[in-house]
């Protein structure tokens, strides 16, 4: 067996490592590609947050309105919607307080 003729392992491995490198050489897109992504994604971000605001805007003139006219309309529906919102409030404030960390001075 003629060793000088066969290749060694190592040469075996260095051209199947030349040959992927090569199958798998990419060329990077120009960097206008990325801005044009990051102005896109910009965009379609900024209309995400105006229609979230213009729902939020929409519910709380509904639950405006809702109370408005209760109050108008039928007042014991207020109040209790009133209490109600009063006693969430303290009981939040409660916990907050409750969980708070004290921090030495």
């Amino acid at each position: 067996m003629d060793n000088r003729n066969t290749p060694s392992l190592e040469e075996k491995l260095q051209k199947a490592s030349e040959q992927i490198d090569q199958h798998l050489d990419m060329e990077e897109p120009p960097l206008l590609y990325f801005e044009k992504l990051v102005r896109e994604e910009q965009q379609a971000w900024h209309q995400r947050l105006w229609k979230e605001l213009m729902l939020l805007w929409a519910a709380a003139l509904l639950m405006i309105t809702g109370l408005a006219l209760s109050f108008y309309f039928i007042p014991a529906l207020f109040i209790i919607v009133q209490g109600a919102a009063a006693v969430v409030l303290l009981a939040y404030v409660w916990k907050e307080k409750r969980e708070m960390v004290m921090v030495d001075k």
